[in-house]
């Protein structure tokens, strides 16, 4: 499990300007601590946690490349004047480790603070979708954005990025539709709000591209080819065929036959060619978006 994800940053004074900014991950697994005065406490240095470290991914057979960027990380601030160390592991691990050929079939979720400050982290997986944080987010969020995103994309169909967009519409104060949207109640908890934790909920798509928010009337549009039929294909068909012969301009009223058709308006707008798209998109992943779509099942 993911503790958080460290920056590393580097100053060029000639023109004031941060010219790096890499992620690491700092993994669970708690490896050693100092006092602030540097009395040792505890049985390991952090020299000697990072030979330890070093001495057993060597034993493993890990490149060289990858066991150098192995590094360890302590906490900035103390904990009854002590500082907790931890192993931190750079993207050059993590490339190494992947043959330099990331997972570009794979959804990656890197559930830690910072993990989507910068895009060292996201690069060095090339995901289909990556999913982080940006700045940090407090615990009792997380727990519940994490096992939100996993409920909601169990139904049959149901895209990473809808889940990311239903979850922050249930953190904004939308009505409850899903069984799993009253994980992400009560929204608020001491000093904790979802809705400020849940906008540092970072989305990207196929080469880092920025997923966008779902409006309204895509929901709709959704909804109903949803309701219309289980084969999302044969959905997504009929929202093509209700613009093509109802809603494209200069349009004309679908007719009591037609009452899919119908009910696809909602109010008084018309669903644009942009929006039948995105729709189609998200239900049946065709036609193709440059963000790409990511389902379970």
């Amino acid at each position: 499990m993911n503790r958080g994800a460290g920056d590393q940053q580097t100053f060029d004074s000639r023109n004031s300007n941060w010219i790096s900014r890499i992620n690491a991950i700092a993994v669970g697994g708690y490896i050693g601590a100092t006092a602030e005065k540097g009395v040792i406490v505890g049985k390991l240095t952090v020299s000697n946690s990072v030979k330890r470290l070093h001495d057993l991914l060597a034993n493993e057979g890990l490149p060289r490349q990858a066991q150098a960027a192995v590094s360890v990380g302590c906490l900035e601030e103390a904990v009854n004047g002590v500082q907790f160390c931890f192993p931190l592991l750079w993207p050059d691990f993590f490339r190494t480790a992947l043959g330099g050929q990331g997972v570009p079939d794979s959804f990656v979720f890197l559930d830690a603070c910072l993990s989507a400050s910068y895009p060292a982290l996201a690069q060095t997986f090339d995901p289909k979708l990556f999913l982080g944080y940006d700045p940090t987010v407090a615990g009792w969020a997380t727990a519940r954005f994490t096992k939100y995103m996993f409920e909601h994309m169990v139904h049959r169909g149901y895209s990473v990025q809808e889940a990311w967009d239903r979850l922050k519409h249930m953190t904004e104060g939308a009505y409850v539709v899903y069984l799993e949207d009253s994980i992400l109640s009560p929204v608020k908890q001491g000093g904790v709000y979802l809705k400020e934790e849940g906008a540092k909920l970072q989305a990207w798509g196929i080469n880092q591209q920025p997923y966008y928010r779902i409006n309204n009337q895509v929901f709709w549009l959704m909804r109903n080819a949803r309701w219309e039929t289980q084969d999302v294909n044969k959905g997504a068909e009929a929202l093509e065929r209700c613009y093509n012969l109802f809603w494209k301009p200069p349009g004309k009223p679908p007719g009591i036959g037609e009452p899919f058709c119908t009910s696809g308006t909602l109010g008084n707008h018309t669903p644009t060619e942009k929006e039948v798209e995105e729709a189609r998109f998200l239900v049946s992943g065709k036609p193709a978006q440059p963000a790409g779509r990511f389902v379970l099942r």
